[in-house]
């Protein structure tokens, strides 16, 4: 965004301008305040040249009407336009953000499952276009900007309908040479089948940093659209395939929007063994889902990234994944250990990453498994206190790792939680001063808070836990610090300002905070820690010692109605002792009653979305409890460490094994 230049008008009809968004072959977009509310909206001006073209008016006016049949939900609405002004223009709604073109500029790709959720959204834009009869013809990442809601196409200027003659400027087709078709680089009638390939050079782009056809000239271009395959190098599949297809030189051969939209949503698969390819299967409807026997997985996540005038292309996606119909056996007994079930096979497989996995987070949508990562090094005395770490990814439906990383020494993350709509992605360190929020669509540092606590010295503070509210807008950040013996604290942030809230809350706790939650209802936060639980009234910061726990509190869940708060005791990592009290106890929010569901040590819990059952991971296995009976299915009896629940409560990620970069999965439908 520019300032206005000295010739640019102030007014443009009612409308107010502000700031110049861009400028293309035809014309100049403003940013402008509208005349009643001063809401911001975006608003094209035609050149003067052009204006005075007859055909190129013809033209415009035919933009306005694409834009508007296409609809509000796949382009920024029309809000108002004037073709036949002096010097035509088209007002739409302000989306802020970049463009593919400058979010990627510079050579830095998109992370592969950013790339397929990119295609997934221009692809069902691309269908909306195309099932108004017209066709884009002008496809490129410049014309589509990365909105918050998910990537939108952008500049009707030359859509046309899709039976009419092609329209030039100069003899020569209208159209970005570099991600033109075959048959737009010739000049002949395109159908959608040219969006498609100038999808696959948008989505190399991504991918890559640089286009499938790039050259240094315009003939050399033509010559490798027309003659040479593209360039796709460090392209793995199935995007590689994918692509290729999409650039197939022949628009009979290319796949049609709906066989795009199967490939890069999370497609409908199967679980498989480690590594595996799922394999697809025809969706089925909700309503069979449920009597089939499969579970209906959330919706796919929208893109993080943002724009100026454009079509909306979120995509909802279904997931389904196979029930095991073999239930573990109940074993009985409030408060007693269930009868050991003998080590097991996760039941859904493992994930396999390349550096030791110390805690994991579902994606809101389950698509993505984070887990914070690093290797432990004893300090030797020489400063190192282990080895750069990273966030691994898991992508759920295909198993597919990739990774986060800042390169940095000091970058051993030690807790990582997702925002609600799943855009955001917390990191904090054991290492370093500060959280960062990664950008779950590029894969790059969006933000940075600097830990602010209120500790005598906090040149060496650890975040143990992060927690987003439930509507996000607040993250609450667990920290202690070592200098001082470990004293713990709660500091929240506002993240629309990315400010600290208050001062920081310590609850009347001595030692340090392993946990933090949030209530679902945003009401209440709950901590646990070396002293116990402590639990917040968020609207006046007042304290509750629901326990002053005689050994460590590991975690706390709250149940999805807000109304029961879970805690589990416990510390023994070593299998020959067990001197440290543990147990689950369940805090009726109404009544302030207690129940203890067992006196084991407990490291980490979780509620499944019916309340009605809490997984827990511990020295004494992996269960699954009935929280009204007290009674646990044993899933292995091997100690586990962790434990990540899927948002829809069918799968458990967790570790039997310290320092391994394993994550086991376990069916728990």
């Amino acid at each position: 965004m520019d300032s206005l230049q000295s010739g640019d008008p102030r007014r443009i009809g009612p409308y107010r301008l502000q700031a110049r968004l861009g400028a293309g072959g035809m014309g100049q977009v403003f940013l402008a305040l509208s005349p009643g509310g001063g809401r911001k909206v975006a608003v094209k001006l035609i050149r003067p040249d052009y204006a005075r073209n007859p055909q190129f008016r013809e033209r415009f006016a035919l933009e306005v009407q694409a834009a508007r049949r296409v609809g509000g939900f796949h382009t920024a609405q029309v809000i108002d336009a004037d073709p036949d002004a002096e010097a035509p223009w088209m007002v739409t709604a302000y989306i802020s953000g970049p463009s593919l073109q400058d979010l990627v500029h510079g050579g830095t790709p998109l992370i592969p499952q950013a790339v397929r959720e990119l295609g997934a959204g221009l692809a069902e834009g691309l269908g909306a276009i195309h099932a108004c009869g017209l066709v884009h013809r002008d496809l490129k990442p410049g014309n589509v900007i990365m909105a918050d809601d998910g990537p939108r196409i952008i500049d009707f200027g030359i859509a046309q309908v899709g039976n009419a003659s092609a329209l030039t400027v100069t003899g020569a087709p209208i159209g970005t040479y570099a991600f033109m078709s075959p048959e737009q680089v010739r000049g002949e009638d395109v159908g959608p089948g040219s969006d498609v390939f100038s999808l696959g050079c948008v989505l190399a782009f991504a991918a890559s940093g640089h286009g499938p056809f790039d050259a240094p000239n315009i003939p050399a271009i033509v010559r490798r659209i027309l003659e040479e395959p593209p360039r796709l190098d460090g392209l793995a599949d199935p995007l590689h395939e994918l692509i290729a297809a999409c650039l197939a030189k022949e628009p009979a051969h290319r796949p049609e929007i709906a066989e795009i939209l199967r490939r890069t949503g999370p497609s409908p698969h199967t679980r498989t063994e480690p590594g595996a390819a799922p394999e697809p299967t025809e969706p089925l409807a909700p309503q069979e889902s449920r009597k089939s026997g499969v579970r209906r997985g959330p919706g796919r996540r929208a893109i993080l990234l943002g724009g100026v005038a454009a079509a909306a292309v979120a995509v909802p996606a279904v997931v389904f994944w196979p029930r095991d119909k073999k239930d573990p056996g109940q074993q009985s007994g409030s408060g007693k250990a269930p009868e050991k079930a003998g080590p097991k096979r996760p039941t859904a497989g493992e994930l396999n990453g390349k550096v030791p996995v110390v805690g994991a987070a579902y994606s809101p949508d389950g698509g993505t498994i984070a887990a914070s990562s690093y290797r432990d090094t004893p300090d030797d005395g020489s400063g190192d206190k282990g080895d750069s770490g990273c966030i691994q990814l898991w992508d759920t439906a295909t198993r597919r790792l990739s990774t986060l990383t800042l390169g940095e020494s000091d970058f051993l993350p030690n807790a990582v939680a997702f925002s609600p709509n799943g855009k955001t992605l917390a990191v904090g360190s054991a290492g370093s001063d500060s959280v960062t929020l990664w950008n779950m669509a590029t894969g790059r540092v969006q933000a940075t808070l600097k830990r602010e606590w209120d500790f005598d010295d906090d040149s060496w503070s650890w975040t143990n836990a992060l927690a987003f509210s439930p509507d996000g807008k607040t993250l609450a950040v667990s920290g202690q610090d070592y200098n001082t013996g470990g004293e713990g604290q709660i500091r929240l942030w506002d993240l629309s300002g990315r400010r600290p809230v208050g001062t920081a809350l310590d609850g009347r706790h001595e030692g340090a905070f392993f946990h933090v939650a949030f209530s679902p209802d945003g009401r209440s936060i709950a901590a646990s820690g070396e002293s116990g639980v402590r639990l917040w009234d968020r609207s006046n910061h007042r304290v509750t010692a629901l326990r002053d726990s005689v050994t460590y509190t590991n975690a706390v869940a709250f149940s999805p109605d807000s109304k029961t708060l879970a805690s589990c005791d416990g510390y023994n990592y070593e299998a020959s002792a067990n001197t440290d009290p543990g147990g689950i106890w369940l805090w009726d929010a109404t009544t302030g009653r207690t129940t203890t569901l067992t006196e084991e040590i407990v490291y980490s819990v979780a509620f499944r979305p019916d309340g009605k059952s809490l997984a827990s991971a511990g020295k004494d296995g992996l269960k699954v409890w009935n929280v009204a009976t007290g009674r646990a299915s044993v899933l292995d009896d091997s100690a586990h460490y962790w434990l990540a629940l899927s948002p829809d409560g069918t799968t458990l990620a967790t570790t039997s094994k310290r320092d391994s970069p394993e994550i086991q999965l376990w069916n728990l439908a």
